[in-house]
């Protein structure tokens, strides 16, 4: 991670933290840490851990890129929070394709709540994606 990053992750921390009035050793109980490690991390001595990364933005409900300098807003798009709880395959399927994800989680909803069985909804989305790829693999006359 280099400078530019800690000099990041060391502001937004603290940034958050002094949003909510709130001490190191308080945000370490929150998050069960220990309090050197917050203050580690504001001081830029050490970089987080993926799982405290998690944590931090969770609790304050930013997103992990903000945290981190990559992104100028702090906040996880709604897409981004619809999909927080899912399965990780699921979630990066939608994260990577909205628009058509959309549709398809409607689908799976209705077909849910008509009461086809999860086993006929999974052969239903086998069967379009066969279609999906064979009408990809079609290449039109002109």
């Amino acid at each position: 991670m280099d400078r530019l990053n800690k000099e990041k992750i060391k502001t937004r921390l603290m940034q958050l933290r002094s949003e909510r009035n709130m001490t190191q050793k308080e945000l370490a109980t929150i998050l069960k840490m220990d309090p050197s490690t917050i203050a580690n991390y504001e001081s830029g001595e050490r970089k987080p851990k993926y799982e405290h990364l998690l944590r931090i933005a969770d609790y304050f409900g930013v997103s992990i890129d903000w945290i981190l300098g990559r992104t100028n807003s702090p906040y996880l798009s709604t897409i981004e929070l619809a999909v927080k709880g899912f399965d990780p395959r699921i979630r990066k399927l939608i994260l990577e394709d909205p628009e058509n994800a959309l549709p398809a989680l409607n689908f799976t909803a209705d077909c849910i709540e008509s009461g086809i069985p999860v086993e006929q909804i999974r052969e239903l989305f086998k069967n379009i994606l066969a279609i999906r790829k064979e009408l990809k693999e079609i290449k039109p006359s002109m």
